[in-house]
């Protein structure tokens, strides 16, 4: 009896979260290319793939250890950072998280695909890959930009 409630206590919390949104924030627009970036800045974006794991989670976003955004499925948020090292990683609360460093050139553009990796039934990885920029543009269509948290 304890077993049947448990399984239709997570599929009213599931059908909620598909219903009423999950993680991530407020969406803006759907992807498109910054026309110019500043000379002496980097431009890092940083989107996530849908995924069978862990969907219904967002997935935060670090960089050099402080907290910038959070993304769900099918979402993007483009960071400007000073050149040289930066280093993005993952935080989700049922998966491992991961990072990757950017060595970020001046009035450069670098793509970061955040995907879940699946584990076992319960955990998996939320992992963080350095993209092509053809791979990253072509990616990017199918999202829409996560607003910032302090506009």
């Amino acid at each position: 009896m304890k077993g049947r409630r448990f399984v239709v206590q997570s599929l009213v919390v599931a059908c909620a979260a598909v219903l009423f949104g999950c993680g991530g924030g407020q969406l803006g627009e759907v992807y498109k290319r910054a026309e110019s970036i500043p000379s002496d800045k980097t431009l890092i974006y940083i989107y996530r793939m849908p995924a069978v794991m862990g969907g219904i989670y967002s997935v935060s976003i670090d960089v050099n250890g402080k907290e910038i955004t959070s993304l769900s499925e099918g979402t993007y948020y483009p960071y400007l950072s000073d050149p040289g090292e930066v280093e993005v990683s993952t935080k989700m609360t049922i998966a491992r998280g991961d990072s990757v460093t950017v060595d970020g050139k001046a009035g450069q553009t670098y793509y970061l695909e955040v995907w879940g990796r699946q584990g076992s039934f319960f955990s998996g990885q939320a992992a963080i890959i350095k993209v092509s920029k053809e791979r990253g543009e072509e990616k990017l269509l199918e999202t829409r930009r996560v607003l910032d948290k302090n506009p």
